[in-house]
This record gives structure tokens, sequence and C-alpha cells, in this order.
């Protein structure tokens, strides 16, 4: 008997069809999905090692992964289920499901600070489902490439990702994964600085989420709609959707969102040089990300807290949060983050007078900036801000300023 054969015949004991139906019902009612946590997982947990349950258990596990895995960040506690289901799905020789669980496994793996595991597992899904001409699927793939190389900015970083699934766009008539690849590619357009298709994007998502309302994209899209007119010195409707990704988020059970707000109220601070209300936003932001296993969040709040402390003069507290935050963006590879972090403690240590000091660390910055990709724009003003530091330095009299 084949094993398709086999789940058709479901036994008595078999619980994770019925829930199955119930929970694509509720994917969006986290009151609900956080009620029945613990009942879900102890039954994907029994069902993936029975056969004839199997291919239930893992369509279970696809479909709430990635609300208790990413939206509540606890990808480590299903990490083993995860990795279950693999297992017995490339025994049995099962590739659909091969390949939607190495999608959610990279997606876990990019969230929880492990780059290169990510996109080993996101590479194979793309092979698998492009060899297969498994469109949405190879279309989900690369957007989780694509998130990836967005918040890892290093050498490995490929704009011909964007192009693909701009491209795999166009062949599907999966609504939701279209408003899913929006949302990726003004993202994406955001982190190498590329405004206009940034919005172009990300507006077609917010209409798209607010006609089938999707809450949680929605106030994600709304907070990027939000970064966006910040960057572009439009402040009345940057708050506008501020506000209304803060409306939107409230019941999604979205555990970054009062992290991301504080980060993002404390960048504007930054902006305005309003330094100790930038520090107290980034200690905010810190203090709700620090539990959650987001090492990314982690080092752009403690990097930022150095800066908005270097502009306080507290440069003791300053080099210890920029150190930090250099090891954390070292760790993740992102190589124009670190680069960044090095430039800012140079910098410091010509505020404190340590001049050798500071010259130490724009070397480290010049070799890390040379592996940052040339096309993304923003490496260009990071080298001019390495440059004028080094010239500061080197023109500055010994001694604190």
């Amino acid at each position: 008997m084949s094993f398709e054969q086999m789940n058709g015949n479901i036994s008595a004991g078999c619980e994770a069809r019925a829930w199955l139906h119930r929970v694509e019902n509720h994917l969006q009612v986290s009151d609900w999905l956080l009620r029945y946590e613990q009942k879900l997982f102890e039954i994907i947990g029994t069902e993936l090692s029975k056969p004839c349950c199997f291919l239930d258990a893992a369509a279970l596990l696809v479909n709430v992964f990635p609300f208790y895995g990413l939206v509540r960040s606890q990808a480590r506690r299903w990490w083993p289920l995860l990795m279950d289901a693999l297992n017995d799905a490339q025994t049995l020789r099962d590739s659909e499901i091969q390949i939607l669980l190495l999608t959610q496994l990279g997606e876990s793996y990019a969230m929880s600070g492990k780059p290169s595991a990510a996109r080993t597992a996101f590479e194979l899904a793309a092979w698998r489902a492009g060899e297969r001409r498994l469109t949405e699927m190879w279309l989900a793939a690369y957007i989780g490439m694509v998130r990836l190389q967005t918040f890892y900015l290093n050498k490995n970083y490929d704009p011909e990702l964007l192009n693909k699934v701009a491209n795999l766009m166009t062949e599907t008539q999966d609504a939701l994964l279209i408003g899913m690849a929006q949302q990726t590619l003004a993202t994406a357009y955001v982190f190498i600085e590329e405004w206009t298709l940034a919005l172009e994007y990300s507006q077609a998502a917010f209409l798209y989420w607010l006609r089938v309302g999707e809450t949680l994209y929605l106030a994600q899209t709304a907070f990027l709609i939000a970064v966006i007119y910040r960057k572009m010195r439009r402040f009345a409707l940057a708050k506008q959707f501020f506000q209304l990704s803060r409306n939107a988020s409230a019941n999604t059970g979205y555990v970054r969102h009062n992290g991301l707000s504080a980060y993002e109220q404390g960048v504007l601070s930054l902006e305005q040089q309003d330094y100790a209300a930038a520090r107290n936003w980034f200690q905010s932001a810190y203090g709700a990300f620090k539990n959650l296993e987001g090492p990314y969040d982690i080092a752009m709040s403690h990097h930022s807290l150095g800066l908005a402390e270097t502009g306080l003069g507290l440069l003791e507290s300053a080099r210890e949060n920029l150190i930090i935050g250099a090891s954390y963006w070292e760790q993740l590879e992102n190589d124009y983050e670190l680069a960044n972090a090095y430039q800012a403690l140079a910098y410091l240590e010509g505020r404190a007078g340590n001049i050798e000091a500071g010259l130490k660390w724009l070397e480290k910055a010049d070799k890390v900036w040379g592996r940052v990709p040339s096309f993304i724009t923003k490496r260009e003003r990071l080298r001019k801000a390495i440059d004028d530091t080094r010239n500061e330095l080197l023109e500055s009299p010994p001694g604190p300023h």
C-alpha cells in the first residue's frame, strides 16, 4: 500500500485532520491560537510519528508554525517538530511537504540569527520547487531568500532574487502569496533605499491586506509605509501610518510590535538630535526585545543606544553598547551594520580623545565596508562617514572633546 493510500485510511486515533479544519478557520484569531497552543503542539508531536496521520500532522504544523514560531517568537520550541517532520517527509519521499517545511525552517533560522542555515534551507526548497515547477512553493522559497538577504546585508546579496520574486508573482493566482511578495519586495527596497519602488510595493500590499482583512500583515505594512514616509521627510503621513499600524496590531499577538514601535520613535528622536528621548526609546525597545528570539533586534537596540549615548556624552556606556552591537552584527554576518558600528566606535573614541583607538576601529570599518555590495546606495554614504571620521581624527588635538 502506498503512503498516500495509507493516509487516506485515517485511523480513529488521529486528531490532526479535524484540528486542521479548525485551525484554518481561526488563523487570524490570536486568542484562539494562544488558547490551544499546547494542545496543538502535543497533537502534532504525537501524530507526526504515525504514518497514517503524518500528512495531516505536517499540514497542521505548516499552518500554525508562522504564528507560534514567528509571530510569537517561539521558533526554538517548535524546531524539533519541524525537523522531525522534515526527516519523515524525506524518508517517505513527499517532496511538496519537504518544500513547505524547508521554507518554514528557513524563516525560523533567519529570525533566530542563523543566516547560513536559513540560506541553505531556502536554496534547497527553491531548487526542489523549481525542479517540479511548483510555482507557489517556488515563490514562497524566493520570498524567504529575499527576506534573509534584506536583513543580512553582506557579500552574498543577490539583486536578481528581487527580480525572480517579481517575475514569479505574475505566474500565480494566489492572492495571499502575491501580497506577501509585495510586502517582502517593499521591505527589501527600503533597506537598499530605493524609495519609489518601496512605496509602490508597500501601498499595493497595504491595499490588499486592507481588502481581505489580514490585520497582522496590514499592521506590518502600515509600519513599513510609516518608515518610508519618515525617510522621505513626510512626517504627517508617517505619523498617520504609524498610528494605523499600532491600531491594527493590537489584537494580532505580534510580540515584536511594541519593540519596533519604540525603536522607530527612537530613530526619529535621534534624527532630530534629541538624544535623551532617543536613549529612552531605545531602552524601551531593548526591554521589549530582550526576551524574544531575535538577535537582529537586540543588535540594533544596542547599536542605536550607543549612538544616542555618544550624543549625550555618556561615552563609557556608549562604547559598551556599540561593542555589543558590533559583536552581534559580526555573528549575524551583516557587513553593512558591522562597518557602521565600527565607524561609530571610531567617532566615539575621537570624542574621548583616543585617536589611536579610533583609527584602529576605522581600519576594521574599511575592511568590512569592502564586502558590502557596491550597488547598495547607502554604501557610499557609509564610505563618506568613514572618511570624514578619519579626517576628524587626524586633525583632532589630543584629549577629550
